[in-house]
């Protein structure tokens, strides 16, 4: 198999390390000629220490009171992204500073391309294809680069991505969107900025991002001595650190941000694999869009499930995974991977007092339905609606509890 590997041209640096955005963010904005940048972020974060932080090293490189946006929502609405972009514009805005997690990003990206590309709503622009999230993206003439500045307070890793997603406004849904090649961004990842974040936030957010990574490594169809090094080295720091990572815990924290920021690294695939449709994510779509569960709720619901359902497809390389993580206790131990797998990753859960079951957000049958109806339709490479069907009633009830519904 020939394969072809491109670094995403959009994501200019990475500075990490413990103090680093006091330290390098104000040099990284005079150095690439910011003037006038407007800081993005939720109300939640603006009341943090970690935005505080970010303030004052923005205030120090331009030598004035930066801009403030404090209005970006879960799920990164459009409507909010579009009244960004007014007022950027307004401003002159020449940067975006992003402090939050992947709805603030998200956000910072939608506001970076509306205003690098001159469109006044999130319907002017073509929502990118299915699958072709990642497919690189060129400026049109004209165009110029924005530069982005995040300051990641969760684990989602939004601002790995040369994409962004919003839910639209005039309809509704989720959408996603290409940074049109005018989004330049350079990544901080600060164990001082992430301490201030909730227990319940960050947890969720890691089996969010841990998940991406089973995707990546499962989906392939043999060894991949590229990429493999990387996922296992990171899942294996998140697994003995994430536990220990409690709110004010700088170091731990900072050894969590660092072992899931190597399973972003696009590393070269050398094999084919299957189809990237993938359960969890399906479910925590379908719960973000339709009930405004944040999507590593909807993760942690769905994971070892996830696991169960694609077994067929992966089962080898489950296989390779529970070697690699040395997840077996020892010699003796002759547990299928599929239940290795699960039961490590369900205690991981456990430990971290995280939802496991559809039932402690009491949805009714008609909204599970709903959740049913969306997958099928989104996701259809999971199998048809029975298969679905099948794979969401076990997630009704947490594992070992019997379900108190009617």
């Amino acid at each position: 198999m020939i394969s072809s590997y491109r670094f995403d041209a959009g994501l200019r640096g990475i500075v990490q390390g413990i103090g680093c955005v006091r330290e390098r963010l104000a040099d990284e904005l005079i150095a690439q000629g910011v003037q006038r940048p407007m800081i993005v972020c939720g109300a939640f974060v603006k009341e943090s220490p970690a935005f505080d932080i970010v303030y004052d090293a923005v205030e120090q490189a331009i030598g004035e009171s930066p801009l403030v946006f404090a209005k970006s929502r879960p799920h990164s609405p459009s409507d909010a992204i579009e009244e960004g972009a007014r007022i950027a514009d307004t401003d002159r805005v020449d940067a975006i500073v992003a402090v939050g997690g992947s709805s603030a990003i998200d956000s910072a990206k939608g506001i970076a391309v509306l205003l690098a590309t001159g469109t006044d709503r999130v319907s002017g622009l073509t929502p990118a294809a299915p699958g072709a999230l990642s497919a690189p993206n060129l400026a049109a003439a004209g165009n110029s680069s924005i530069p982005l500045f995040t300051a990641t307070t969760t684990l989602s890793y939004a601002e790995f991505y040369p994409f962004w997603g919003t839910r639209r406004s005039d309809t509704g849904a989720k959408a996603g969107y290409g940074d049109h090649g005018v989004v330049s961004r350079t990544v901080f990842l600060d164990g001082e900025i992430a301490a201030s974040t909730p227990d319940n936030v960050w947890f969720e957010t890691a089996i969010k991002s841990f998940d991406d990574a089973l995707l990546l490594y499962l989906r392939s169809g043999g060894n991949e001595p590229f990429l493999d090094p990387l996922l296992t080295s990171g899942m294996r720091g998140v697994l003995d650190h994430l536990p220990s990572s409690l709110m004010g815990a700088v170091a731990e924290r900072q050894h969590v941000l660092t072992a899931m920021a190597l399973t972003k690294y696009g590393a070269p695939r050398l094999q084919p694999g299957f189809q990237s449709d993938w359960f969890a994510r399906a479910v925590r779509y379908a719960l973000g869009s339709r009930y405004d569960l944040p999507h590593g709720v909807g993760t942690c619901i769905a994971l070892t499930q996830g696991l169960r359902l694609h077994r067929a497809t992966t089962e080898a390389r489950q296989a390779s995974l529970v070697d690699a993580l040395g997840l077996r206790s020892d010699a003796t131990d002759r547990r299928e991977p599929i239940d290795v797998l699960v039961d490590t990753f369900g205690a991981l859960l456990d430990t971290l007092g995280l939802p496991r079951s559809l039932d402690e957000f009491d949805l009714s049958d008609r909204q599970v339905d709903i959740v049913i109806d969306d997958i099928t339709r989104s996701m259809p490479g999971l199998g048809d609606r029975a298969t679905i069907s099948d794979a969401i009633a076990m997630l009704r009830t947490r594992p070992g509890q019997v379900s108190s519904r009617k």
